[in-house]
């Protein structure tokens, strides 16, 4: 059934999309016996029948096992290579994160942030450091003024500073007396960065 053209569809460009999303050899199984991950495959498949420039994914891998979820996470990157644009619209930030180069975090209906990933994730680089005393630690850092913020999460202090910045605030602890033990640079996560951003809640 699936191997027979569409309307104006040359059988030939059936059989590209579908060996596309690995759909081939599967072209002659009732779509009933499809898996959930195939099921979307092959929704994607019917989309590139007409070689769009823009491709809209809401939500791709929602209801998907871990297989069909990697399925789908390995095909969106391949899509977007092929000299069109994917629009991924999802809440799995971990996946958003592993799959897209540009960003864009909308708040109520307002666009908060819109930026190539890279650079999104740079901008909330965070500063984990350990003292021998918190207290007056955090005395110090509230005082310099390109120290964004400061939580104490059990016996660490993070900080959110330009990451260029990190031996400074070594510096300026140790001048005060403050013993540093352990200084490490945190990356953000795309979802800590959309906490930070929408101050913890939902952005739809």
């Amino acid at each position: 059934m699936l191997a027979k053209s569409i309307g104006d569809i040359p059988k030939s460009k059936i059989t590209e999309v579908l060996e596309r999303v690995t759909l081939l050899d599967r072209a002659k199984d009732q779509y009933g016996h499809y898996s959930m991950g195939m099921k979307q495959r092959l929704g994607i498949a019917s989309t590139l029948l007409r070689d769009p420039e823009l491709i809209i994914l809401d939500e791709p891998t929602n209801g998907l096992d871990p297989a069909g979820t990697k399925e789908i996470r390995d095909l969106i990157p391949k899509l977007a290579h092929e000299s069109r644009a994917v629009l991924l619209c999802s809440h799995l930030l971990h996946e958003v994160e592993m799959v897209c180069d540009h960003v864009a975090i909308v708040k109520q209906g307002i666009v908060i942030a819109n930026s190539p990933i890279k650079e999104l994730l740079s901008h909330g680089n965070l500063l984990q450091i350990r003292v021998n005393d918190v207290e007056k630690a955090t005395i110090i850092l509230r005082g310099i003024s390109w120290v964004k913020s400061i939580k104490k999460e059990d016996d660490y202090l993070v900080l959110d500073i330009p990451s260029e910045r990190s031996a400074e605030v070594n510096m300026a602890l140790v001048q005060k007396g403050i013993m540093v033990s352990e200084l490490v640079n945190r990356t953000s996560s795309l979802e800590s960065v959309f906490l930070q951003l929408t101050g913890g809640t939902s952005g739809d």
